[in-house]
């Protein structure tokens, strides 16, 4: 028997029978007659991996999606939600919030370019807020809405900054921009309690990727005559190329207004190589 809560409304017993698994909503807060078909995006991306991938190839994601990666994606995870190992989470947390050059260093420990094991992609998972510019036009204005990893990095810069003296006497962290939480990466504004990245965090490699992957879904609607613009533009990545980008297909008002994006990208490790002047690798 199901009581309705003393607030008035539906049960949460029967209000979540119509919530959909998390893969199948590509993990958007909606239910119900909000969300009135399945979500693709992540189920995309996995049946590209699924297709495309080797089941040896490691793939780099925050922990929380390691399972459907491995489970139903046929890679190898670096990270997933069995994962008791705090080191490999501290260094999962600095691969995605150091800059590319960073992330690259961290990525070549686990890299063997004659291993068919090898780290070849690294993804984020980012959820876009779609408002419109100003009210009763057409043009659009993307904005992270907090669902995805743009909500979830705090974590990642908590996490890898508990090991900030390991880091440093690793060689990892430089002491002078070493971190022990976000506040390093940026600040949270008095007025608007909207978060702003300095310099430090538009060049770390989460932001880098979510705001790349950002711009591509902005440039996608723009093709098909929406206008639409990213709410900030950054550098293209140096060393992660597009692999396969799940939900650039979505409509602005598709899901109310949120657009989930899965963004897969492989490392480029001969451009990494040739830049650290490393031969002999392949």
């Amino acid at each position: 028997m199901a009581f309705s809560p003393q607030t008035g409304g539906v049960p949460r017993a029967i209000d979540q029978a119509f919530v959909p698994t998390a893969i199948s909503d590509s993990s958007l807060p909606l239910s119900g007659a909000s969300l009135t078909q399945p979500v693709s995006a992540w189920l995309n991306a996995i049946s590209w991996l699924k297709n495309n991938a080797h089941s040896t190839d490691v793939v780099i994601s925050w922990w929380d999606y390691g399972n459907w990666l491995a489970d139903l994606g046929n890679v190898t995870s670096f990270a997933d939600n069995t994962t008791v190992n705090s080191t490999q989470i501290e260094n999962l947390g600095f691969i995605y919030m150091g800059n590319e050059k960073q992330s690259m260093q961290m990525l070549s420990t686990y890299n063997n370019y004659n291993n068919p094991g090898r780290v070849n992609y690294i993804m984020v998972f980012t959820v876009l807020q779609i408002r419109q510019s100003s009210s009763g036009t057409s043009t659009y204005v993307a904005y992270p809405a907090g669902v995805g990893d743009e909500g979830k990095w705090y974590w990642m810069a908590r996490i890898s900054g508990e090991a900030k003296n390991r880091l440093i006497q690793e060689g990892y962290m430089n002491a002078a921009t070493a971190w022990t939480d976000e506040t390093a990466f940026g600040s949270t504004s008095s007025s608007t309690g909207a978060w702003t990245w300095n310099a430090q965090g538009e060049n770390c490699t989460v932001y880098e990727l979510m705001n790349y992957a950002e711009v591509q879904y902005c440039n996608e609607l723009k093709a098909a005559g929406i206008s639409i613009s990213p709410d900030a533009t950054t550098t293209t990545p140096t060393y992660f190329t597009e692999a396969y980008f799940g939900g650039l297909e979505t409509s602005p008002g598709q899901y109310s207004g949120l657009v989930p994006i899965v963004a897969i990208y492989k490392i480029d490790w001969q451009a990494y190589y040739a830049a650290m002047g490393i031969t002999g690798s392949g």
